[in-house]
């Protein structure tokens, strides 16, 4: 216990100091800032009508031996700012913001966001591919805000050793930036260079600035950032602690090497409760800090595809593994859901043209089960007289329990051949040795897009995956053996009427048609969305998911050699939606949904076709710029001849009716506390079973199979304190407590909701503390 409490004294007395020549305090008096170098040239981007904004922004930066400064005033009255403090990395919030995003290399293969919000809360994040950002990258920087009658101003401090960056001969470097600043209640962003961040191609049209190129970048840092972790598991009626930590050693500017030892599972940050009857997985981002940071390089993608997913490191176990034969019995009424890890590594080294690195972790032995060994290799080249870049990835798993490796083979390629052109995609090859049987997949994937101007974006894609192309062993995705061919349209129209009702019209549509490999198409359908963005900083949604030509389901049967498809009736989904202003401090939202379709029968005189009905009411409160809560009071769904697969190819079918609330609470106590509340909460009743088989045709056919009317509810709750002792240093006071709930239906939803808090799976209370040294 002293080690315990000497280890907390020396974290609540030591702080780090910027060591810059000015003080980050948001206020501009320092007289570096008037030698300063600025930009002014801002446009409207939405709307997106690309005019001149009636408020100036005007922005000042600098750099040295430390790294690069930004000042950025922001003309506004008084009495229209709008402070606010939120969650860490959230994007849109109400409030007036400016966004720095920065591409050090200039190369468009990343930028770094730096964003501050009026009221000091930060938010950092990558963008890659163009136009796709995560949030799960931080990193430690600094910025202040203050405020004038005639202005609010935001002061940031950007070290350089932020990021990996090449090293550059000279004394001056070329950096590409997009800076943008959000006006609430106006509704508006203004960007430098006129660039609106959702629309592709954004990274590459970045404008270079020249800062001073530092002699000092290459030198060699190491930060420490070990964590403590004391859990109570009130369902076990056990405690534990839990140590470790990662070392990030910037080896120079080029090169970096990433240690984890005994990392933690993220049990601060909880996952959102998504109910799934579907032969699909669900794919869950990953939250733990090392798994996060510096993982650019390893990410190649596609539609609802990752070739890495690290949250298969470290997941559940390969359970009951050969060696425990004795355990069998024990291990599959277990409720572990998680593995320990030994350590995981990462190396990464990029110049000018060239980026390699690997990626490796091992998992512990559990009580059921060996640990697995994950793998990557990456090597990527830019080719600057070709504006394109190509690469190569290996990925390998070996699961010692289950008797099972995997390696997946990927070539990627991005070329431009044109500034509004795109051309991108990836060649891959999947490789599973599964005890005596090996299999051998090939996957690829070639998109082209075309931004023909501001406000038209189209998309085209074709995706080739056969049956054996799985690379769920270390990667995620969705569904495999089928070609999609398919498309992408979008059109904004701002209004040039400023009295008109609307500011902004957004229209999409995409659409396409996918096919087996073995030929059954899926008939062809489309998504249409029209977005109306209102004056008064409301919105109104309307989707249609919709069916041209019905065709076949061949993902719902699991591959069943007897029933390899189900025939679809045609089908279309309706749903609007309407939020009130984002300016009011009561914010109340609707939202509204029909649809109907389902599978056909071979009985002409009866009908499976299901119509399904959905509403929901929520409420925004924001009483200070401290205190918001969104609560979500209900959303009710009815369904009529819901279909749930059963096994093989029996399907129970019921009359479904199912609902849900929600809430989400965030208080700020200052700049370094905050409390958050979050919980959900559904049940669901299914009656009038009744049971079909799929026959070789692909119809329902009545069956004699018996199938149970049931009920299902579940609930997830935490409650978090984080208490900040300096950039990336925090002390977190979680609980978390979940609980599920299924049986034969009997009850009201009243029964349902208690019958889930009261039945816990999960009941936790922790105090963790993760320090940078």
């Amino acid at each position: 216990m002293k080690i315990i409490y000497k280890f907390f004294l020396i974290l609540l007395f030591t702080s780090n100091l910027i060591s810059a020549s000015l003080i980050i305090d948001g206020k501009l008096d320092e007289p570096e800032w008037n030698q300063a170098k600025v930009v002014s040239d801002f446009l409207t981007v939405y709307p997106n009508n690309k005019s001149i904004p009636d408020y100036k922004t005007e922005v000042k930066f600098f750099s040295d031996e430390k790294g690069i400064y930004f000042g950025i005033k922001n003309v506004q009255p008084i009495l229209s700012h709008s402070p606010l403090k939120h969650p860490r990395d959230k994007w849109f919030v109400d409030a007036d913001r400016n966004f720095i995003i920065i591409d050090f290399d200039g190369n468009a293969n990343v930028g770094y966001e730096f964003a501050i919000t009026l009221g000091d809360t930060l938010r950092d994040a990558i963008w890659t591919n163009e136009n796709e950002f995560s949030e799960s990258w931080d990193a430690i920087w600094y910025g202040k805000t203050s405020q004038s009658q005639d202005a609010w101003y935001s002061e940031i401090f950007i070290p350089w050793e932020v990021a990996p960056m090449n090293i550059v001969e000279g004394e001056e470097r070329e950096i590409k930036v997009s800076i943008m600043r959000r006006h609430q209640k106006e509704n508006k962003f203004f960007n430098f260079p006129g660039l609106w961040g959702m629309q592709s191609p954004f990274l590459s049209r970045f404008f270079p600035l020249k800062v001073k190129n530092p002699t000092n970048i290459s030198p060699s840092r190491v930060d420490y950032f070990p964590y403590l972790s004391l859990t109570n598991n009130f369902i076990e009626n056990n405690r534990s602690i839990n140590y470790g930590g990662e070392i990030f050693w910037d080896i120079n500017s080029e090169s970096k090497l990433d240690v984890s030892l005994n990392p933690d599972f993220g049990q601060v940050e909880s996952d959102d409760l998504i109910v799934n009857f579907s032969a699909i997985e669900t794919y869950y981002p990953d939250k733990r800090p090392f798994f996060t940071e510096n993982q650019t390089l390893f990410q190649i993608t596609g539609w609802n595809l990752h070739f890495i997913n690290t949250r298969r490191i470290g997941g559940i176990p390969d359970k009951c593994s050969s060696t425990n034969e004795t355990l069998k019995g024990e291990c599959e009424n277990s409720l572990i859901d998680s593995t320990d890890i030994d350590v995981a590594l990462r190396y990464t080294q990029k110049s000018k043209e060239n980026e390699f690195g690997f990626f490796s972790a091992f998992e512990s032995n559990s009580q059921f089960s060996s640990g697995r060994d994950f793998f990557a290799g990456r090597y990527r080249r830019n080719i600057d007289g070709a504006n394109g870049k190509v690469g190569y990835m290996v990925t390998a798993v070996d699961r010692p329990s289950i008797n099972r490796e995997a390696y997946v083979h990927a070539i990627d390629f991005d070329f431009k051949p044109t500034s509004p052109t795109r051309v991108y995609g990836w060649l891959s090859q999947a490789n599973i040795k599964d005890g005596l049987k090996d299999t051998t997949g090939t996957g690829a994937r070639v998109v082209v897009t075309n931004s023909f101007s501001d406000r038209l974006f189209v998309l085209w894609a074709i995706n080739y995956l056969d049956e054996d192309f799985n690379i769920n062993d270390m990667g995620y995705i969705e569904e495999f053996n089928k070609i999609m061919l398919g498309g992408y349209l979008q059109y904004i129209k701002p209004s040039e009427d400023k009295n008109s009702t609307i500011s902004q019209t957004v229209f999409s549509i995409n659409g396409g048609h996918n096919r087996s490999i073995d030929g059954y198409g899926n008939g062809i359908g489309f998504n249409t969305k029209l977005e109306l963005y209102l004056r008064d900083n409301s919105y109104i949604n309307i989707e249609c998911e919709c069916s041209v030509l019905r065709g076949k389901d061949f993902t719902e049967t699991r591959k069943f050699a007897g029933a390899p498809f189900i025939e679809n009736l045609s089908n279309y989904k309706i749903k609007a939606s309407y939020f009130s202003p984002r300016t009011n401090k009561i914010r109340p939202y609707y939202k509204i949904g029909y649809g109907t379709g389902g599978y056909d029968t071979n009985d002409s005189n009866s009908s499976l076709r299901n119509d399904d009905f959905s509403l929901g009411l929520g409420l925004i409160l924001t009483t200070s710029s401290e205190f918001r809560v969104s609560l979500d009071f209900f959303e009710y769904m009815k369904e009529t001849d819901w279909s749930v697969w059963q096994k093989d190819n029996l399907f129970g079918y019921y009359e479904k009716e199912m609902i849900s609330s929600g809430i989400n609470l965030d208080w700020f106590f200052g700049n370094n506390q905050e409390f958050r509340l979050k919980a959900y909460i559904y049940g669901l009743k299914a009656n009038n079973p009744r049971a079909y088989r799929v026959d070789s045709s692909g119809y329902m056919a009545s069956a004699e199979d018996t199938i149970n009317a049931f009920q299902l509810s579940e609930t997830a709750f935490q409650i978090r304190y984080k208490y900040e002792f300096s950039p990336l240093s925090n002390l977190y006071v979680v609980y978390t407590r979940g609980g599920k709930s299924s049986g034969a239906l009997r009850q009201s939803f009243d029964g349902l909701y208690s019958n889930a808090w009261n039945e816990q799976t999960l009941d936790k209370f922790i105090v963790k503390i993760r320090y940078k040294f």
